[in-house]
């Protein structure tokens, strides 16, 4: 799976591994951090692949395990004090990914 979700390896490997909290503090600073060093393309791509992988984690195909195993995530929003389950976080991030790209196209 993680040929065909690059970007999102990228985004979870490379922004919330296991050094996020060191980094960035929080994960929506690595998050900022992304959005902010990536381009639209880049972007828009990444929220496509976020939204293959959100339709197969609601239809039970995944489960939170897999993003560390496959995309090296090492953020579990349950364990951030927000206590939101990983389905909801990444929902709320592709509104976050989607605002941005409206916010910032020509």
């Amino acid at each position: 799976m993680t040929e065909a979700h690059y970007n999102l390896l990228q985004f979870f490997g490379g922004y919330l591994n296991e050094d996020w909290p060191e980094e960035y503090g929080s994960a929506e600073r690595a998050v900022e951090k992304f959005l902010s060093e990536s381009s639209l393309e880049t972007i828009a791509s990444t929220l496509k692949e976020l939204d293959e992988v959100i339709q197969k984690y609601e239809s039970g195909m995944l489960t939170a395990d897999f993003f560390f195993t496959e995309f090296g995530c090492a953020y579990d929003p349950k364990g951030d004090g927000s206590g939101v389950d990983m389905l909801v976080w990444l929902k709320e991030l592709r509104k976050t990914l989607e605002r941005w790209l409206q916010s910032h196209r020509p």
